[in-house]
C-alpha cells in the first residue's frame, strides 16, 4: 500500500511541476529585483509568435499583429508601416524566424532600428518603414525614449524601451 501511495504521490509531484514549467514558458521575464551588478541593462522580455512569411529582424519594432490571431495567446507579432500606431508591442530581442516563436524587449535599454537621426531624448515612434523608428512628438504613441545612439540616419539608437500611448 504504501508503494502505491508513495508512487502516485510521485506521479502527481511530476505532473504538477510539468504544468507549472508549460505555464512558466508564455509569462514575461520580468526581474523582481535589479541586480546593478549582473553585468548589461535590465530587460523585460515576453515571449511571442511571428506568423508572417520573412523573419523579423534583431532591433526592428514590433507591433501586435490581432489580424493573424488565433486567440491561442502566443501573442503574435509584426512589424508595420503605420506611422505612430497604437499597436507597438515593443523591439524584436534577436531575431524571430518566419512562422516561429521569439522574444521581444518590452521594457529596458536596448537598440532600437530607426530611419532618422535620433538625439539622446527624443521619442521614438514606429515609422512608415517596416521594422523601423522615426523621431516623433511625446503625445504620439511610442516606443520608447532614446538615450543615446547615432545621429547618422539609418544607424540604430539606444532607447529605453518601453510602449506607451503618449502624454
Amino acid at each position: 500500500m504504501r508503494k502505491r501511495l508513495f508512487l502516485f504521490t510521485a506521479l502527481l509531484i511530476l505532473a504538477l511541476s510539468i504544468g507549472v514549467v508549460t505555464h512558466q514558458t508564455q509569462a514575461a521575464n520580468i526581474a523582481s529585483t535589479i541586480e546593478p551588478n549582473a553585468g548589461g541593462a535590465e530587460l523585460w522580455v515576453t515571449p511571442v509568435w511571428n506568423d508572417s512569411a520573412t523573419q523579423i529582424n534583431d532591433n526592428e519594432i514590433v507591433v501586435w499583429d490581432f489580424g493573424s490571431s488565433t486567440g491561442d495567446d502566443d501573442n503574435w507579432v509584426a512589424t508595420t508601416t503605420t506611422a505612430n500606431t497604437h499597436l507597438i508591442a515593443g523591439v524584436a530581442y534577436g531575431n524571430i524566424p518566419a512562422k516561429s516563436a521569439g522574444a521581444i524587449v518590452i521594457r529596458g535599454v536596448y537598440p532600437v532600428e530607426v530611419t532618422s537621426s535620433c538625439n539622446p531624448g527624443s521619442y521614438i515612434c514606429s515609422s512608415t518603414t517596416a521594422g523601423s523608428g522615426s523621431m516623433c512628438q511625446s503625445n504620439n504613441p511610442r516606443v520608447g525614449i532614446t538615450t543615446g545612439g547615432s545621429a547618422t540616419t539609418g544607424a540604430d539608437c539606444t532607447v529605453f524601451v518601453d510602449p506607451s500611448e503618449g502624454n
